[in-house]
């Protein structure tokens, strides 16, 4: 080999090795919710996080130049698409959140203000600036307002329940439970490990969201009512009942102030539905065995836009066959399986047909048929 080829394959070689050690950061995708303590500034929102470049606030602060996706640059991102400005000071030498959307913190005190959490989890365990804080693909940021000037109080994301479905029919009950995410503990062992912590000698660094303890004495929203845990002789237990709404949509979010022990995050505002459910009308139904094989068919009406699912049963409850379809519109449709194995056939067979709406609301409706031969 020649001296000028052998110095290409050096080049070659260290260009690759290069391309080894320092890979290539790429842009992540990411979900942004802004609560300032009076209302909430931006709604969780989906933004492209680069993984690259400088940071220029609405006063033209600068911030050092990033190499990989991070929760300022996500705060960033989520200003320009909702059109709210932010602005951050360089005291300590890395960029300090001091204000978003008009509304300030305190600049020469980096314990009171804005704070930011990363799938749940705040500080102590994310104890670093927004813009040193890594995001992967599918993180969930939020930016809040800390009442707490002194820092002394540990912090919850008040989370929301739903003990009976988002969706229900007039007059029945929606049941919420208003539950408070402790942001210094991790959701998932994956989650510590990832900030550095090791569940299985710290275990309490864990709090899975089955765990989430109730917060009494919440304020939800529902709409434009208000209903307060605890009130007109209901216990304050962190659940509340609602039972009076009209036919409608409604968004639904909880706040509490903060207390001596905790400073709580306003809840993620959630939808709920009450309206009548799926009508499944004129089901026809017919099965037949042949050649060992089991045909099913059947044909209904739909007064809404569903999920169907369609079993077959033999007398003795023994499934035959299963047919599927999603997002069914309104009107007549028909699901058949043919050539199934036929097992287990019997003389009769029963048809289960069940829709489900776009709101988890279920209704059933069977027929039985012979089964020709």
């Amino acid at each position: 080999m020649g001296a000028r080829a052998r110095v290409l394959l050096a080049s070659t070689l260290a260009l690759l090795l290069g391309a080894i050690a320092a890979p290539t950061a790429f842009a992540v995708s990411a979900s942004v919710r802004v609560e300032g303590a009076p209302h909430q500034v931006c709604p969780a929102t989906t933004v492209s996080v680069p993984a690259t470049g400088t940071l220029v606030d609405t006063d033209g602060t600068a911030s050092p130049a990033f190499a990989s996706p991070n929760a300022l640059a996500a705060l960033d991102r989520a200003a320009a698409l909702r059109g709210f400005t932010y602005g951050f000071n360089m005291n300590w030498g890395s960029p300090f959140l001091e204000m978003v959307a008009g509304l300030t913190a305190d600049p020469n005190d980096s314990s009171n203000g804005w704070t930011y959490y990363v799938n749940g989890v705040g500080y102590p365990v994310l104890d670093m600036g927004a813009i040193d804080c890594a995001l992967r693909k599918g993180d969930k940021v939020v930016f809040a307002q800390n009442p707490d000037a002194t820092f002394e109080r540990g912090s919850k994301l008040l989370r929301l329940r739903f003990a009976s479905g988002r969706g229900v029919r007039p007059g029945q009950a929606i049941t919420i439970m208003v539950l408070g995410d402790d942001t210094a503990k991790a959701n998932s062992a994956a989650e510590a490990t990832r900030w550095g912590y090791d569940p299985v000698t710290d275990p309490v660094i864990v709090e899975k969201p089955a765990d989430f303890a109730p917060v009494a004495g919440a304020t939800l929203h529902v709409g434009s009512r208000v209903y307060v845990d605890g009130s007109d002789g209901d216990a304050a237990d962190g659940v509340i009942a609602v039972s009076d709404l009209p036919k409608g949509t409604y968004g639904v979010w909880a706040e509490m102030p903060m207390d001596a022990t905790w400073t709580y995050v306003r809840s993620a505002t959630q939808r709920v539905n009450v309206d009548s459910g799926p009508t499944v009308k004129s089901v026809n139904a017919r099965a037949s065995l042949s050649g060992g094989r089991l045909t099913a068919r059947a044909a209904f009406t739909l007064g809404k836009r569903c999920d169907v699912k369609v079993t077959v049963f033999n007398t003795n409850g023994k499934r035959l066959a299963t047919m599927r379809a999603a997002a069914l519109g309104a009107g007549r449709h028909a699901l058949a399986r043919r050539g199934r194995p036929g097992a287990g056939v019997t003389r009769l067979a029963s048809f289960v047909v069940k829709a489900t709406d776009d709101w988890g609301r279920v209704t059933t409706k069977s027929v039985r048929v012979r089964v020709a031969r």
